[in-house]
């Protein structure tokens, strides 16, 4: 829409009707008509004005697509009489360049309505979708070279386009304001909830809605919004001075205008209706209040005596309180005191009210809100009463009377069960003038006194506040009407309203929300409700004691002096200790209340400075990993995230990779954050070793934990190398250490893995290792782990064999002795189990280091084999594995097919499991 169409003239159209015209002339005083068209005719319009001196052209699009819209409020002032006269300044300047902007804008205008008219166009499908927002981009550019642009419009279109959701261009005049997105199709929650957020941060206000709708108003049916009675408009949040605005207007010109229903009913499309629900109502209620109380310090504990956290309750002075009365919406009208001397309520209607039973009601507060903590949990636990308590009949002049009812105002009359019913019963008891206009079916049924008190009852608290302005006539008039009225002094609000009429349900005032089950609220019983709201009362008793806390320490860490004892103000470990018991309390009660799962470092107040980085899944995952629940994202790794990605290095960072590890010790990522944790810190290696040995027992195959145990090694062993009695010392505790672990599984091969690492480390090749591992032998002779731990120590000894020597290869360097040892060793005890083959490997190993030949044992091996190769009945073999090893001393002496016929007896009958492995064999030596 071009600019100097849209923005500059504000004048009716001809389309207009003279009503909507002049109500909208008396609100905005020389309007365009587009807004106004658009919001009492849906769908979208052609706005267009060729000739300034002729009214402009406004064409309906009836058959205008459905577009998923994002509107954006950068809640920056702006002011379209200075954008257009910065524009039109410009013009004058550059006339020709700036036309040619102002003719590129109409003829991108006149692009998206062809584009949208065609009949390929589909509003469904991305592609169509970004034709149009790449017009919008356009648009936007060229607004933008106009200098009607913000900085905070443009981060919305930056945010927008980081997160590629859509294409967003500035509206109106510019210079602050809106701005507008058209979304994308499917656009995952997860990204529009991560946008809401930091638009949320940075102070934005978001609205999401459809344009192209049929029907104005709310987004709460599936068709596209609502309809906007009369009444939803004067009980609209945010419609506040409407009355007041008008009056002055018909004022200025001479005329006071009375505002009838058919006014109503034309201008109520321009105000878009928007209900939060409770919890988030309650939530800005408390920040706003907690900003305007000066001083909550000097009365800290008269605040913690007073809160019963058990029940959530609070005793209340008696000389703080004045007369009580019902339960009060979030804007409460002027007392009665405030108003003209004709217009207090009779004494008829007090002596009413005073004989209602108010002990549960809501109590006003005096004194000031901003001087003492008692006063502000005082405030806000009424305030909770009065909402979530269970309360008396409200008294009224006309509480008594016996009137038709349809079946809503029937099941108003009758004792209130649950939730709903209660606020029902309430509404229609402050609200008799509402109750019989819903009984007759709408205004026009009422008569005229009747709808004149309806009227009167709906602006009393704006005239009584001066919201509305009238002149000393009306409202002396406007008064003499209420007073002989006497509607109740406290009117509640209708804050939702649902589809009475079409069920034989009891209509809902208010949105009470849902239970972390999905269940709603208001359907609870009056009892059950009540416990819900005292332990809600207790949370809030709790979140102002939590944020003293964060107050304190702000000013602890600011260096503040306390008033009051004139000490700098510190935080003690008590304090530290109370704060984190009160946020586990408080966790424990958002988990029960709203399913809200807080991990452990959210309750701790030592982690407030870290902001948690949870994990993104990829779009379209096949496998996301199913933490559990005190694993999860929020409760531990996002902390973890945060702190490797800071490269923090600190005690707690410290204690977090204990923590995690003992829920997955096999998260290899953490053992290296420890390990460089450790380092920075410089932690005494016995502290550390202590806590691994612990771990290593409750995990023992774990492999992570070895190479943990293997990098502490070399990083401690530069500092103790050249201390021989220190290196002594620390070897003799891992052995002692290392055997522990074997006790729990002797072929534990990352125990013996480390265990032949810390030999080479520490120079431990001395006779306590050999005889060590020569123990685990004797224990078990079949322990192939021992045996391979005995022949590295024997073979790797520096001082006995060559640097750098293979394992299957000789070597010179190795003593005669020594190898004339090993065969004796290996040889008895392959005659304690000589099918053990460990043995005769072993046996193997140190005669090929040795550098003898294998027929140097043959005269050994032959005692387990007897007439091998003869009839069936006369061959005797005791070992397999002796058989074995004289075919490979058959072989080696060339005796090829007599080691074939050895070969083809362990396949045929010794060992016919492996009798593939042998027929191999056999093909290896070639017979």
């Amino acid at each position: 829409m071009p600019l100097h169409s849209s923005c500059v003239h504000r004048r009716p159209h001809p389309d207009q009707p003279p009503d909507e015209a002049r109500l909208q002339m008396c609100i905005h005083g020389n309007p365009s008509g587009v807004d106004n068209t658009v919001s009492t005719q849906g769908k979208a319009v052609v706005f267009q004005r060729t000739n300034y001196s002729k009214p402009p052209a406004v064409r309906p699009l009836w058959d205008f697509p459905e577009l998923p819209l994002l509107l954006v409020d950068t809640r920056q002032a702006k002011s379209t009489a200075f954008e257009v006269a910065k524009v039109g300044k410009l013009k004058k300047t550059h006339p020709e360049l700036v036309g040619s902007i102002l003719d590129a804008i109409d003829k991108v205008t006149v692009a998206a309505d062809t584009l949208i008219g065609n009949e390929t166009f589909d509003n469904e499908e991305e592609e169509s979708l970004r034709k149009v927002g790449e017009l919008m981009t356009i648009n936007h550019g060229l607004l933008v070279s106009l200098g009607v642009s913000h900085p905070r419009l443009e981060r919305i279109r930056e945010l927008v386009d980081h997160e590629g959701i859509g294409w967003t261009k500035l509206t109106g005049a510019g210079g602050g304001g809106c701005s507008i997105t058209l979304l994308k199709p499917d656009v995952p929650k997860d990204k529009l909830n991560r946008l809401e957020s930091q638009l949320e941060d940075e102070g934005y206000e978001k609205f999401e809605t459809t344009l192209g709708v049929l029907k104005n108003g709310m987004d709460e049916d599936n068709e596209g919004g609502m309809e906007i009675d009369q009444e939803s408009f004067l009980n609209a949040d945010g419609n506040e001075g409407v009355e007041k605005l008008a009056s002055e207007k018909a004022g200025s010109s001479g005329a006071s205008r009375a505002i009838d229903e058919t006014r109503f009913t034309s201008y109520i499309g321009l105000f878009a209706i928007r209900h939060d629900n409770m919890r988030r109502r309650r939530e800005q209620l408390w920040k706003s209040t907690l900003r305007d109380a000066s001083s909550i310090a000097s009365v800290l504990d008269l605040a913690k005596s007073g809160v019963e956290k058990s029940r959530g309750r609070l005793a209340v002075p008696k000389d703080s309180l004045i007369s009580a009365g019902p339960a009060q919406p979030r804007h409460n009208p002027k007392p009665t005191a405030d108003m003209p001397a004709k217009s207090k309520v009779s004494s008829k209607a007090k002596e009413a009210e005073s004989k209602s039973t108010l002990a549960p009601a809501v109590f006003l507060i005096v004194g000031s809100y901003s001087s003492s903590l008692w006063t502000l949990i005082v405030a806000h636990y009424l305030w909770f009463r009065a909402f979530f308590l269970p309360h008396a009949d409200l008294g009224s002049p006309n509480a008594g009377k016996q009137t038709p009812s349809s079946s809503t105002a029937a099941a108003a009359q009758e004792s209130p069960k649950t939730v709903n019913e209660r606020s029902l019963h309430r509404f229609y008891q402050t609200n008799p003038h509402e109750r019989k206009r819903e009984e007759a079916g709408g205004l026009h049924s009422l008569t005229p006194a009747e709808r004149q008190a309806w009227v009167n009852a709906s602006l009393v608290r704006r005239v009584a506040s001066k919201e509305i302005c009238l002149n000393n006539k009306a409202e002396r008039e406007f008064w003499k009407q209420v007073n002989r009225e006497s509607p109740p002094i406290r009117r509640l609000d209708r804050q939702k309203t649902t589809q009475a009429e079409k069920g034989s349900g009891t209509a809902a005032v208010y949105d009470w929300g849902r239970d972390k089950n999905g269940r709603d609220v208001g359907e609870y019983p009056l009892e059950q409700f009540a416990a819900r709201a005292a332990k809600q009362a207790q949370l809030t008793a709790l979140e102002i004691l939590h944020r003293r806390f964060l107050q304190r320490r702000e000013f602890a860490s600011a260096g503040v002096t306390d008033a009051a004892t004139g000490k700098i103000e510190e935080i003690t470990k008590e304090d530290i200790q109370e704060e984190t018991q009160r946020r586990r309390e408080m966790s424990a009660i958002r988990k029960e209340l709203y399913g809200d799962k807080i991990g452990p470092y959210a309750t701790d107040p030592e982690w407030d400075d870290v902001m948690p980085i949870p994990a993104e899944e990829p779009e379209g995952a096949l496998a996301t990993i199913a933490y559990p629940e005190d694993y999860a994202e929020a409760a531990i790794m996002s902390y973890l995230r945060a702190v490797m990605v800071s490269e923090e290095y600190s005690p707690r960072c410290l204690r977090l990779t204990e923590h995690v590890i003992s829920m997955n010790p096999a998260h290899y990522t953490v053992w290296l954050y420890r390990f460089k944790i450790v380092r920075a810190l410089e932690t005494p290696l016995a502290d550390e070793i202590e806590w691994l040995n612990e771990v290593s027992l409750e995990h023992i195959k774990n492999y992570q934990i070895w190479h943990h145990r293997q990098l502490l090694l070399d990083h401690y062993y530069e500092g103790i190398k050249a201390t021989p009695d220190e290196v002594k010392r620390f070897g003799r505790s891992e052995t002692e250490f290392l055997t522990r672990m074997l006790e729990e599984d002797t072929k534990n091969y990352h125990v013996w893995s480390y265990r032949q690492y810390l030999v080479r480390k520490l120079g431990l090749w001395n006779m306590r290792e050999l005889l060590s591992t020569q123990n685990w032998i004797e224990e078990d002779v079949r322990n192939n782990s021992a045996w391979s731990h005995r022949f590295f120590l024997v073979f790797s000894d520096p001082a006995n064999s060559t640097e750098g020597s293979h394992a299957t290869e000789h070597d010179p360097k190795v003593p005669a002795d020594v190898v004339d040892r090993e065969i004796r060793y290996a040889e008895e005890k392959t005659l304690l189990a000589p099918q053990n083959q460990a043995a005769w490997n072993y046996l193997r190993g140190v005669l090929v280091k040795g550098g003898r030949k294998l027929e140097t044992a043959e005269a050994f091996a032959g005692q387990f084999v007897k007439n091998a190769g003869a009839e069936e009945d006369k061959e005797e073999v005791r070992s397999s594995h002796a058989l074995d090893f004289l075919a490979e001393v058959l072989a080696e002496k060339g005796q090829k097919e007599e080691a074939a016929k050895y070969l083809d007896r362990l396949a045929a009958k010794w060992d016919p499991v492996r009798a593939g492995y042998w027929k191999y064999r056999k093909q290896q030596l070639g017979a």
